[in-house]
């Protein structure tokens, strides 16, 4: 979720699907790993950043501006102050609870662990 965070830092507005251009390019993933997909049909890489961006707006440090765009928050901008290695579920919930907000989507399953593999691509991660 870092990197996505790292590529709105100018407060512009930016539409998701430059973002997740940004994103593959910025890991340097070939087109074959940008074409993968889903049981469900859809794009991998899409699915991972649009659900970074979900769960950050649900924290509050990514806000919606008009459809399928979005911004950073002054929420984003202090926690990327703090220079953090990684965003991942623990860091969005504490980001919410120092703000005193309860977003559903960051309730105990989404933290209740992750199982690390060896076959994950950075997409993966995002």
């Amino acid at each position: 979720m870092l990197p996505l965070l790292r590529l709105v830092t100018d407060g512009e507005p930016h539409r998701l699907v430059d973002l997740v251009e940004q994103i593959g390019d910025a890991f340097q993933l070939t087109e074959p790993d940008r074409a993968e997909r889903l049981p469900s049909g859809q794009e991998r890489l899409l699915n991972r950043v649009a659900w970074a961006r979900t769960y950050m707006a649900k924290a509050g440090l990514l806000e919606g501006v008009g459809r399928g765009s979005v911004r950073i928050t002054d929420r984003g901008r202090s926690l990327l102050a703090e220079k953090p290695q990684r965003i991942d579920m623990r860091v969005l919930k504490a980001t919410a609870a120092a703000w005193k907000m309860r977003p559903r989507c960051l309730g105990k399953q989404a933290i209740a662990g992750s199982t690390a593999s060896s076959k994950r691509t950075a997409s993966d991660w995002i």
